[in-house]
């Protein structure tokens, strides 16, 4: 939940306060069936605005605890075959900020201005809302459960996910797009002191990209590289080279990944890096260089059916970079599901999906031939109605 306060200052002393105010409730019989209430109370007007047929909205409205204000709650519940994107606020018919909160709450005393609130609904698109990740250790008896959860603008573009791992939120990663609609900022961050982030910029068939990672202090790293696109706009190289430093390592990592594709679908993904490790660092202790190498092949085979993430409005070169850097478990760029990894050294994960009528996966099960892996994962997929 989101809480705003509009131009009242709050009083830190506690008052005794009755409420009292009118509700004008209106509704237009035309093709957009739009909706609106109002609220009017000790000199201020709010205003709120939604699509009935799309979306509902409860106002809830209760005295402040600590100052003369009234503390208003609305909340926008999106109609089947909808979703909720954001609410548009404007002041005296002056836009100032939004929030793709469905649920929010702000204080409105008296010195404040006319203010409405709109709520908007899109299509739903059938867009994930959610996936559950369930992994099961057979050798340990052990269990663990994340739930991701999606948001998106009302182009279906993706803006934003939260991980939550049990009763606290494990991870949240952010988009952001410039004026040209194009995207250009990613963020995603553990809490507020360990955050990894990247910029992107295109020039032609190039996606260029910086990365940062800020951990505890005296560690970090950063890194650059370059993806290359092929006439499709679907990614077949990219060069990375990342800097990390620890209090007691550092390391150097330079990779070169090739990507094949067919009928939309990657089919082999290829990549060698070369690592060099420095222990012994921020130490009285002599440093000690360690330099590696790895390289390796993976192959695949897809089913005929869509991937959750068909109708989302995302490039496809930025899912493989999202895959690669932070959730490696989901390949959303493909135009279909997985069905078969298999590595150069014979190992592989087989995939086994549910679908809905309208063929996308439900569940998918990936079961390891690894043999020092004995883990069951099963991922659930939750869609906008």
């Amino acid at each position: 939940m989101k809480r705003l306060v509009f131009k009242g200052t709050l009083v830190a002393w506690s008052i005794v306060y009755v409420l009292f105010f009118t509700i004008t409730s209106c509704s237009k019989d035309d093709t957009l069936g739009e909706q609106y209430r109002k609220l009017e109370q000790n000199g201020y007007s709010v205003t709120v605005f939604w699509n009935n047929k799309q979306g509902t909205v409860d106002i809830t409205s209760e005295p402040c605890k600590y100052s003369d204000c009234d503390m208003i709650t609305l909340t926008a519940t999106a109609n089947s075959g909808y979703r909720f994107v954001e609410w548009q606020v404007t002041e005296d018919g002056i836009p100032i900020s939004y929030s793709i909160d469905n649920t929010v709450s702000f204080g409105m005393s008296s010195d404040c201005n006319t203010i409405v609130w709109k709520a908007i609904f899109v299509p739903s698109l059938t867009l994930p809302e959610s996936i559950t990740v369930s992994q099961y250790n057979t050798e340990s008896g052990n269990k663990y459960e994340t739930i991701q959860m999606y948001k998106y603008d009302i182009q279906n573009r993706l803006i934003g996910a939260t991980t939550v791992s049990g009763d606290y939120i494990s991870d949240s990663f952010g988009m952001n797009y410039n004026d040209d609609e194009y995207f250009v900022k990613f963020q995603t961050c553990y809490s507020l002191a360990r955050c990894f982030r990247a910029t992107f910029s295109q020039n032609g068939n190039k996606i260029s990209f910086t990365t940062s990672l800020g951990l505890a202090a005296n560690s970090g790293g950063f890194g650059n590289g370059e993806l290359e696109l092929n006439a499709q706009g679907l990614p077949i190289k990219m060069n990375y080279e990342e800097e990390y430093y620890g209090m007691y390592t550092n390391r150097f990592t330079s990779t070169v990944l090739y990507l094949t594709w067919q009928n939309g679908n990657l089919t082999v993904k290829d990549w060698e890096s070369e690592i060099e490790i420095e222990s012994g660092y921020w130490t009285e202790t002599e440093i000690e260089i360690e330099k590696k190498s790895d390289r390796g092949t993976i192959t695949y085979t897809y089913d005929d059916k869509k991937t959750p993430f068909y109708y989302c409005n995302m490039p496809k070169w930025f899912f493989l970079w999202l895959s690669y850097f932070r959730y490696d478990y989901i390949y959303w760029f493909n135009e279909n599901n997985v069905k078969t990894e298999t590595r150069e050294d014979g190992s592989s994960t087989t995939y086994e999906y549910t679908y809905n009528n309208d063929g996308f996966p439900v569940t998918r099960t990936g079961a390891n031939s690894i043999w020092w892996v004995d883990e069951t994962t099963t991922e659930t997929y939750k869609y906008h109605k």
